[in-house]
């Protein structure tokens, strides 16, 4: 017997034989209000309780004679399952998630035309060096050499700026804009992290 299951009461034998009876489902002793069925579909609110039902046999001219069942434990209702596989939409891009959930560095790269943002938990300094050389070798977000011809040097600029709990997005983003544009204006294969310039480690 488990939460969410419909149970039925079957009234067992009598004799002489009843022409009708009632039923009163409890748990733990305790009446049900409204449970008078034959049948009773459990709620949540019963896990671990011991369910019982007492059938009351009526008959004419006759007394009224009550019986209650054994006691069932109820268990936990059956577990959801998917009916559609979890997707994941939208563009996924280079970074990854760990470490302590309350503080994220936000890293900021500009490649190309268009911005890409990448959300880093608590990212470390030397995983921005190596996601900066990962970008310019093309295994990042920013263009392969391939899209941009043989021959050309790729550089890369990045801003990273740390939040806390307390920390707007539109601040985080600000902030990694400033520092982007800063490490823009300090030189090829720059970082600047929450506005400390870091020198040209990027470079592979």
């Amino acid at each position: 017997m488990r939460v969410g299951s419909t149970v039925r009461a079957v009234p067992g034998q009598w004799a002489p034989a009843p022409t009708a009876y009632a039923y009163q489902w409890s748990a733990d002793q305790v009446a049900i209000k409204g449970a008078t069925g034959a049948t009773y579909t459990v709620p949540a609110a019963l896990r671990g309780k011991r369910l019982t039902v007492t059938v009351t046999a009526k008959r004419p001219a006759y007394q009224n004679t009550t019986r209650q069942s054994a006691a069932a434990t109820i268990g936990w209702g059956i577990a959801p399952k998917a009916t559609k596989t979890p997707k994941i939409t939208g563009t996924v891009r280079a970074g990854r998630s760990h470490g302590r959930p309350r503080r994220r560095r936000h890293c900021h790269d500009q490649a190309a035309a268009a911005p890409a943002l990448f959300f880093i938990g608590a990212c470390r300094l030397r995983e921005i060096h190596r996601w900066g050389r990962r970008t310019r070798l093309g295994h990042g977000a920013g263009p392969r050499p391939s899209a941009v011809g043989h021959g050309l040097s790729v550089t890369v600029s990045i801003g990273a700026a740390e939040a806390t709990t307390r920390t707007t997005q539109a601040e985080l983003l600000a902030a990694a804009d400033r520092h982007l544009y800063a490490a823009k204006r300090g030189g090829r294969d720059q970082v600047v992290l929450n506005g400390n310039r870091i020198s040209a480690s990027v470079a592979a």
